[in-house]
């Protein structure tokens, strides 16, 4: 299962614990445009652990990370906006 963080901030280190991700890539384009962002951070891993590091939000639409994710763990889609 691939999650998506679309940012308007150069992630260098790693994502802080409260991060909220999707599994929904076009909503995070969205969220991405609206930040005037260019960059999409995604987290792939095996779906039955998915909920051992995230959880869902109150309306569970979205995923919060519940630990921090160093950056060897995601993948940087740097998007040309237009």
């Amino acid at each position: 299962m691939t999650l998506f963080h679309g940012t308007n901030k150069t992630i260098t280190d790693g994502t802080a614990t409260g991060t909220f991700f999707t599994d929904n890539f076009a909503l995070a384009l969205s969220y991405m445009r609206q930040k005037d962002g260019n960059r999409i951070y995604a987290f792939t891993n095996d779906e039955e652990f998915i909920n051992d590091i995230f959880g869902k939000d109150m309306f569970g639409e979205h995923f919060i990370s519940r630990c921090f994710l160093p950056i060897t763990n995601l993948t940087c889609l740097l998007l040309v906006v237009e």
